[in-house]
């Protein structure tokens, strides 16, 4: 084993918040933006009694754990983010969702010492929530991604185009 270790990353989506006809989130999107914190090692999607078979068989198709919560699914969130807080493996807890209700699970993560991160997407993405965390991915759902993977893209383009025009302006000065 090497001496370097990808940090351990808990996933919790919040279903009832980012699961929605409006949004059109693609939790491949969620685990992608986690994997760029290190491993993913815990990922569970918390459903109420409202949410169809349909759905949650696609989330449990995609790899995630679908939790089923008869109460609040923020309480029940809530909880499991702390307790993911207090695991020696995990690093980083990310939160799907939009809802200033888990500012003290942001908060508590980070007494924990570990990183919060939220993952969420406009409209009513709280900027409480932005502030607290450690870091945060914008979901657009307008691209099917996040504002930070646009950038990556971006960057690498701009990259590819210096490099290109480098590698031109070479063979043209090897033709004078």
């Amino acid at each position: 084993m090497g001496l370097f270790r990808k940090k351990k990353v808990a996933v919790l989506v919040d279903g009832p918040n980012l699961l929605r006809k409006e949004f059109y989130l693609d939790l491949n999107v969620v685990r992608k933006e986690a994997k760029t914190l290190g491993d993913v090692d815990v990922m569970r999607v918390y459903f109420d009694r409202y949410a169809t078979p349909e759905i949650k068989r696609v989330t449990k198709s995609l790899g995630y754990s679908a939790v089923n919560v008869e109460g609040s699914v923020k309480v029940a969130l809530s909880i499991d983010g702390v307790e993911l807080s207090k695991r020696d493996d995990i690093k980083v807890v990310v939160i799907a969702t939009r809802n200033t209700s888990y500012l003290p699970l942001i908060h508590s993560i980070k007494l924990n010492g570990k990183e919060a991160w939220v993952f969420g997407s406009e409209p009513g993405f709280s900027v409480a929530l932005q502030r607290a965390a450690n870091g945060v991915f914008h979901y657009d759902p307008a691209f099917g991604t996040t504002q930070e993977e646009l950038a990556r893209r971006e960057a690498f383009l701009v990259s590819a185009f210096f490099t290109m025009m480098v590698d031109i302006l070479a063979i043209f000065l090897l033709f004078i």
